[in-house]
């Protein structure tokens, strides 16, 4: 994907938005699953010939509010499907990753309303064009 999508689109001068990126990996399988972070550290930055995102925007909410609006979504994969200790590890995760990296990473507390939120992340990415390209 970086090789095919990501970096062609990088070269071209175009902004990238992905959804998911290495976090998600130290966070599920490291955090929540126990795999040694060193190890996934290693095989990330050759899988991604040390390609980071300029921002990462971690969108955070108690586990049982968000497994609860997923339920409302009928969204099922087999994540959901895990135990609420599982979403806690990966939400704690989550959150000391951000705090080892709050120049990249920003935060965003997904317990307000929908607008409240767009505000902030639109506020938050405006912030961050506005200063690479002026």
């Amino acid at each position: 994907h970086i090789k095919e999508v990501i970096g062609p689109a990088l070269d071209r001068g175009e902004i990238v938005i992905t959804d998911r990126f290495s976090d998600s990996t130290v966070a599920y399988q490291g955090y929540a699953r126990g795999l040694d972070l060193k190890l996934i550290d290693s095989l990330d930055l050759i899988a991604t010939n040390k390609l980071r995102p300029d921002i990462t925007i971690l969108l955070t909410l108690d586990v049982k509010t968000g497994l609860a609006r997923n339920r409302a979504l009928n969204k099922g994969d087999r994540l959901e499907l895990e135990d609420i200790s599982f979403h806690e590890k990966v939400r704690k995760g989550f959150i000391q990753i951000a705090a080892r990296e709050p120049a990249r990473i920003k935060v965003v507390d997904c317990s307000e309303s929908l607008a409240g939120v767009h505000q902030k992340v639109v506020k938050i990415l405006s912030e961050l064009l506005e200063d690479r390209h002026g």
